[in-house]
C-alpha cells in the first residue's frame, strides 16, 4: 500500500489526432450552426421575421464569411473521416473476424 507504483506506459485513451479532430469539429460545427440561424433572421422565414438591420453590413459580412469557413471546414472534416475510414491499408483492422 505504501509503495510507490509505475506510471502507466500509455498516457490517454485515445491518440493525440482524434481529440485534435473532434476538437475541429466541436469549433465547426457550433459556429456554422449559429451563424446561419443569425443569417436565417435576414430573410423571411418560419422561425424568424425579416430583420435585416440586425446588424451592420460589416457585421453581415464578417457573419457570412465565418458561416462559409465553417461549411467548408465541416465538409473537409468530413472527407478526411470518410478517407481515414476506408484507407486501404487500414480495413482489415475494422473487420469482423470469423470465429472458425
Amino acid at each position: 500500500m505504501g509503495r510507490p507504483a509505475q506510471p502507466p506506459r500509455r498516457f490517454a485513451k485515445y491518440p493525440l489526432e482524434n481529440k485534435l479532430y473532434n476538437g475541429a469539429i466541436i469549433a465547426t460545427g457550433p459556429s456554422a450552426i449559429g451563424t446561419g440561424l443569425f443569417m436565417m433572421s435576414r430573410v423571411r422565414t418560419i422561425p424568424f421575421p425579416r430583420n435585416p438591420y440586425l446588424f451592420s453590413d460589416p457585421t453581415w459580412g464578417l457573419t457570412d464569411v465565418l458561416h462559409r469557413l465553417a461549411r467548408v471546414g465541416l465538409i473537409a472534416l468530413f472527407t478526411v473521416r470518410v478517407y481515414f475510414a476506408v484507407r486501404p491499408g487500414e480495413i482489415g483492422h475494422h473487420r469482423i473476424h470469423d470465429l472458425r
